[in-house]
């Protein structure tokens, strides 16, 4: 006998396993979940999952359909998306935002320095080749002084501190629609209204005169006066919203007319004035932009304090800008200047819309039905009854197919005088 120390072996046969290791709780509901999973997340129970059985296809796209027109119609709400996608776009501007930033500037500030940079390309090759020195002569005066004046606009107003205040305003706008969402449920006192209400009682003792209005109001004149001034913010975050999406078609229309010009350095004397005399409209565009912008930001930074005819003369701007970029943009691409039709709809509009909406609830409650024992079978049931007009309908068509097919058979009998030898659904 030996005075070795005894190595320890602690492989699934050694004298050291533990073999309850191997029969734990945890184990086991391990072992059960990924059975469970491999013989029930097939892509038959899928199918099974969001059609309640195949001779029912039918069913889910109705069940939708009475969804997105139940949730499109629904008296609970005034309107069940609007600030859900008001919060959404307000995210998106954010965002995009952001990306400008990290660029350097918007679409349209990106694609007038290509083009200053083209011009500069032109102007090096002028001195050496005779063929850039004739391009730039027809291309190069007017479209240099248009570049130069449209960067500088950029430059001068696309500046950090521009950025932050915009981000900063966009994202309160998101954070404000999404706490809007309990507004739109009625019967309710909502705790923003006590808030609201409890500003203002302190506003009134420490004698801020932008409250002065509210003295000698009760609480519910005043809850009722907070509530108007609240509406008028929310207005003016409408009309923020309505704002940026001009100025997302105002920069997308400059940056696809820049790239057009960049790619055409040589065109025909007629079109060139024709395209030139677009260039004072596309610089005016983006300094009015710029200055409704300054206005937007003001007027959002006053909070309940702002007037109703300043929301209506900051709606007024914005309607006009919008409208006369489309303008713009519509005149220009009479020119054959190629521009994009589908810079209005967004994946905000389609992932805000009743029908997707109802189709995501749809199909996640069909899901949830599978995996609860006897809910499917429920489910079948409101499945049959909401197909059953159409269900009745296609059983009518059938009945009345085989009875008009059966006359014709009679019939035909009759005339040639034969027998009847018992056709498809009669007797003799």
């Amino acid at each position: 006998m030996t005075n070795e120390p005894i190595k320890k072996d602690y492989g699934k046969n050694g004298n050291n396993y533990d073999e309850a290791k191997n029969n734990s709780i945890l184990r086991r509901c391990k072992n059960a979940a990924r059975d469970y999973a491999r013989k029930n997340f097939t892509v038959s129970n899928i199918f099974n999952a969001v059609v309640p059985n195949k001779k029912q296809v039918i069913a889910t796209p109705l069940e939708i359909l009475v969804a997105g027109l139940a949730f499109q119609n629904l008296k609970l709400f005034k309107d069940p998306l609007k600030h859900a996608k008001s919060a959404m776009q307000y995210g998106r501007f954010a965002t995009k935002t952001m990306i400008d930033a990290a660029k350097g500037g918007p679409e349209g500030m990106l694609a007038a320095i290509k083009l200053e940079e083209a011009i500069q390309i032109l102007e090096e090759k002028s001195a050496t080749d005779y063929k850039a020195a004739q391009t730039l002569k027809d291309y190069y005066s007017s479209k240099k002084e248009f570049v130069k004046e449209l960067v500088d606009v950029y430059k001068e107003n696309e500046n950090y501190a521009r950025v932050c205040n915009r981000i900063a305003m966009q994202m309160r706008g998101m954070v404000k629609n999404l706490m809007e969402i309990g507004n739109d449920i009625p019967f309710i006192d909502r705790a923003d209204s006590q808030v609201a209400l409890g500003y203002i009682k302190v506003m009134l003792a420490i004698k801020n005169p932008a409250y002065e209005k509210y003295r000698g109001m009760n609480s519910l004149e005043m809850l009722n006066q907070a509530r108007k001034d609240n509406q008028l913010v929310g207005e003016i975050y409408n009309i923020i919203k309505d704002f940026y999406d001009g100025k997302e078609l105002s920069e997308n229309t400059t940056k696809e007319f820049c790239d057009f010009l960049r790619k055409n350095e040589t065109m025909v004397a007629d079109q060139n004035k024709k395209l030139e005399s677009y260039f004072p409209q596309i610089i005016d565009m983006v300094k009015k932009g710029y200055k409704i912008e300054d206005i937007l930001m003001e007027l959002e930074s006053r909070g309940i304090n702002i007037r109703e005819e300043e929301v209506k003369g900051a709606e007024k701007n914005v309607k006009l800008y919008r409208e006369q970029g489309k303008e713009l943009r519509s005149e220009i691409k009479k020119e054959g200047v190629p521009m994009k039709d589908d810079l209005g709809y967004n994946l905000v509009d389609i992932a805000t819309n009743p029908f997707v909406v109802a189709a995501a609830a749809v199909l996640a409650y069909k899901g949830l039905t599978r995996s609860i024992p006897g809910m499917g079978f429920a489910d079948d049931q409101i499945s049959k009854l909401i197909c059953l007009p159409a269900t009745g309908a296609w059983y009518g068509a059938k009945q009345a197919v085989k009875g008009v097919k059966t006359l014709y058979n009679k019939g035909k009998q009759y005339l040639s005088g034969g027998k009847n030898e018992n056709p498809e659904g009669t007797s003799n």
